[in-house]
């Protein structure tokens, strides 16, 4: 017997594909699932190399969540991570990727090859540091939280040598999910309320309003002239750009049903 199962969604980065959404389909043997029977197998944060061939990927298919490739064709599958980890991003090249992994119940930045084996740490921080972004010109971008219970987030950007820290974004808005426009000039990004509680002392109301604001917003590398390009009575999330830089799609939940949207750039 065989496991099927889909990659959703990671946005086709031809950027003149009709069809905005990518959806990757494979049989695998159950010797690669052990877990499929006992519990759900999730298979999240695909992300194209940058050559088009390979995708990576996040997954619980060996219990705790790992990052894996495959190619494109959803053949020659490899585990790179053993321990719990995700959210990854390609280097400019192809040959390292970005990374979190769980240290002492933080989330921290790791560097790794492609094909593992050659794991060190980013930075080493007091925050949580995920969600990073590597752009064509070596430079890394993520989100970072004050503690791990805190709620709004900030973006920083690094060298890919942990070199040149530096916070971006000035706590006026709760700002995640970063990603590199295909020149490296530009970021696209997530912004909601900015809050400096915790999960821990925030009413049902506050966090229902910062949930109801969001919008999606660009800005410059070093974070000067950011403006919204959506309106924030729509939730807008995840934002990717086209490989050409043209565009940026979007996604939305409604009623249940999550759709896809094409913003034309400038």
């Amino acid at each position: 017997m065989k496991a099927f199962f889909i990659l959703l969604v990671t946005i086709l980065q031809t950027g003149h594909l009709p069809i905005p959404g990518f959806y990757l389909f494979r049989d695998m043997e159950d010797s690669i699932t052990q877990s499929m029977n006992t519990k759900p197998v999730y298979y999240f944060n695909p992300s194209w190399s940058p050559d088009g061939k390979k995708i990576l990927f996040e997954s619980t298919m060996n219990g705790e969540s790992a990052i894996y490739s495959l190619s494109k064709d959803g053949k020659d599958l490899f585990q790179i991570t053993r321990d719990p980890s995700g959210q990854p991003s390609w280097s400019p090249d192809g040959r390292s990727i970005v990374y979190y992994r769980n240290i002492d119940g933080r989330l921290q930045l790791f560097i790794n090859s492609a094909t593992g084996g050659n794991e060190r740490r980013l930075l080493t921080s007091q925050r949580e540091d995920y969600g990073a972004s590597w752009s064509k010109r070596g430079v890394i971008a993520f989100m970072s939280n004050l503690t791990k219970d805190h709620i709004s987030h900030e973006i920083f950007t690094i060298n890919s040598d942990g070199s040149k820290l530096k916070r971006i974004t000035d706590s006026l808005f709760d700002c995640m999910n970063p990603g590199w426009s295909p020149d490296g000039l530009r970021l696209v990004y997530e912004r909601s309320v900015w809050t400096s509680k915790t999960y821990a002392n925030i009413s049902e109301e506050e966090m229902n309003r910062i949930k109801s604001f969001r919008e999606i917003s660009i800005m410059n590398a070093d974070g000067s002239n950011a403006y919204a390009i959506t309106d924030a009575r729509t939730a807008y999330e995840n934002p990717v750009w086209s490989s050409d830089g043209k565009a940026i799609f979007l996604s939305t939940l409604t009623d249940s049903t999550s759709l896809i949207h094409r913003y034309e750039t400038n």
